[in-house]
């Protein structure tokens, strides 16, 4: 016999703030013990065998880009009803960050991209986890067994031509 139980009730905003803030620790930690210098270094030489006299990326841009990759996907998958919408956001965002590379890349700019991507990484991983352990508000709506929610437009039309007496 199988026992359901019920999920705690979640929030969006301060597990945001929380997964966000630990993401962003995680990676400034580990760039602090130069961590990403060995893996940054080796993306960075890739990119520059498109041409000398590379730009780099200032230190406070990769510290920004970083941040929104912390606290944006952590957002954008618990607003997120549905596991397939959570796969999509995350995989989608990861994308578009590794995408910058070569982007930036070809406008002549070096850009250290492991802190992002790790961030990214690590705070879509906690999200599934914080996801699959309590019940979000998106996801209060779905939830209702044997009732399917629909959007529904009335709209009213009244016949506003003069009536006509017969008489």
């Amino acid at each position: 016999m199988q026992r359901k139980t019920a999920r705690i009730p979640g929030t969006v905003g301060s597990t945001t703030l929380l997964i966000g803030t630990m993401s962003l620790a995680l990676v400034l930690g580990l760039g602090s013990m130069n961590f990403w210098d060995q893996p940054n270094e080796e993306i960075t030489m890739w990119t520059s065998r498109l041409g000398e006299g590379m730009r780099e990326v200032p230190a406070g841009g990769v510290l920004v880009f970083a941040a929104v990759m912390a606290y944006l996907t952590v957002f954008l998958i618990l607003s997120s009803p549905g596991l397939w919408r959570k796969w999509v956001i995350w995989l989608s965002l990861m994308l578009l960050a590794m995408g910058w590379i070569p982007v930036l890349a070809l406008a002549s700019w070096k850009l250290a991209p492991c802190m992002p991507i790790a961030a990214g990484l690590w705070s879509g991983i906690c999200a599934f986890v914080y996801a699959k352990r309590h019940e979000l508000p998106c996801e209060k709506q779905h939830s209702l067994p044997g009732v399917e929610l629909k959007s529904v437009r009335e709209v009213l039309v009244v016949d506003q031509s003069p009536k006509q007496e017969n008489g």
